[in-house]
């Protein structure tokens, strides 16, 4: 019996030993367990502060990139009514250019009828005798063709006052 009392006291001793070493252990996870949940708890609170700062940028970005937005969408309203009226403004630029291009044709067509009819006018005025008046371009020839009708017309007057002249002289006694 005493020896199972000393049996039974070294197994006490143990226990007891066995206790405080489980105990030093459960009091050292603890202690582990405290440190890592101090840990968590910093990183979930730098974390929060992390989100915070990340919604407060989301925000500001959302309200840049809706004024972006705004602008971009007045700059295309600006251009597009810009483009309109260019497409207006090319419309009637067509129609002013298609006009002065029938008025041009008009008025070539009226030059070059011009340009016939004095030039059957001089023609009859002074008719191309020598190369020196075929070399003479339509515009000299109009230039000095007053001068040739009043040559004409002097040379005419001459002859006929010298015919009736020599008509009345003949029939005076």
């Amino acid at each position: 019996m005493q020896q199972n009392m000393v049996e039974c006291q070294k197994f006490l001793t143990e226990l007891e030993h066995y206790e405080a070493a489980k105990s030093q252990e459960l009091e050292k996870f603890k202690a582990e367990q405290n440190q890592e949940n101090k840990l968590l708890k910093e990183q979930i609170a730098k974390l929060a502060e992390d989100k915070k700062a990340l919604e407060e940028r989301n925000k500001s970005l959302q309200e840049r990139n809706k004024s972006i937005s705004k602008k971009h969408k007045d700059d295309l309203e600006k251009f597009g009514k810009m483009l309109k009226d260019a497409d207006k403004q090319f419309v009637e630029v067509a129609m002013q250019i298609k006009k002065l291009a029938e008025e041009k044709e008009l008025r070539e067509k009226e030059l070059d009828e011009l340009k016939a009819t004095a030039q059957a006018i001089i023609d009859m005025v002074d008719p191309p005798e020598e190369e020196a008046a075929q070399g003479k371009i339509l515009l000299e020839r109009l230039q000095g063709a007053p001068q040739k009708i009043v040559k004409y017309l002097s040379d005419t007057s001459r002859q006929y006052v010298s015919h009736v002249l020599g008509l009345v002289k003949s029939y005076w006694p």
